[in-house]
């Protein structure tokens, strides 16, 4: 009848007879558009997992099949291989093409130790978009995490970035961090750098990039 679709046989969905659709044991595929009411606008591009092989991963936003005005990433647990080294983010034109200055970054945070305390501690720099130092190598320290960059894509606008991160540190403190940034170059900023600063690796944890499309 008009207006009632009915999927039977594999299970995928049934029509109520009132125009609604019930989707059952089924998967949609990255390409279906989710009304952002429904909390579905997030697609996962990529998760790498670090194994110590590598000083830093470059995602590459030009070989996925859609591109997004914004783009987010979680670090979960990543870890340099050795004590009291940074882990930092920069952006480039190509991943061979990475671009170390021109930046306009800045980072407040706060920190405890168990009886030591600061807060409000800023820091400014021109040599990337995203950094935070001293993490620990140890399981449970390191660096966890999410940070959004926006427009990287559209070579007519500068990209801007924000992050919240939460570090432990090699003597066991632990860090709270906030941090925007600006790249001064308007251009189409198609990869991103998450790099051990200090000749060190990323010994483990992951790094998952999302692409968030427009409401």
């Amino acid at each position: 009848m008009p207006g009632v679709l009915k999927l039977e046989g594999t299970n995928i969905a049934t029509g109520d007879g009132n125009g609604a659709v019930t989707i059952n044991n089924a998967t949609l595929g990255s390409a279906v558009t989710v009304p952002a009411s429904v909390g579905g606008t997030e697609v996962l591009l990529e998760k790498y997992t670090a194994n110590d092989s590598v000083t830093n991963k470059i995602f590459d936003l030009a070989t996925f099949s859609e591109t997004f005005n914004q783009y987010k990433l979680v670090l979960n647990k990543l870890i340099p291989t050795t004590d009291n080294r940074h882990i930092s983010g920069r952006l480039g034109t190509a991943t061979g093409s990475i671009q170390t200055n021109n930046y306009r970054m800045c980072r407040g945070h706060t920190y405890y130790s168990g009886s030591d305390q600061a807060g409000n501690s800023n820091f400014y720099s021109t040599d990337r978009f995203f950094l935070h130092t001293s993490l620990g190598s140890a399981t449970g320290e390191g660096l966890s995490g999410e940070m959004f960059i926006f427009s990287p894509r559209n070579a007519s606008t500068n990209t801007t970035t924000s992050c919240q991160t939460v570090g432990v540190y090699y003597d066991n403190s632990f860090e709270y961090q906030w941090c925007g940034s600006l790249n001064m170059n308007a251009q189409d900023d198609r990869a991103i750098q998450i790099i051990a600063d200090s000749s060190s690796n990323l010994k483990s944890g992951t790094i998952t990039l999302y692409g968030i499309r427009d409401a």
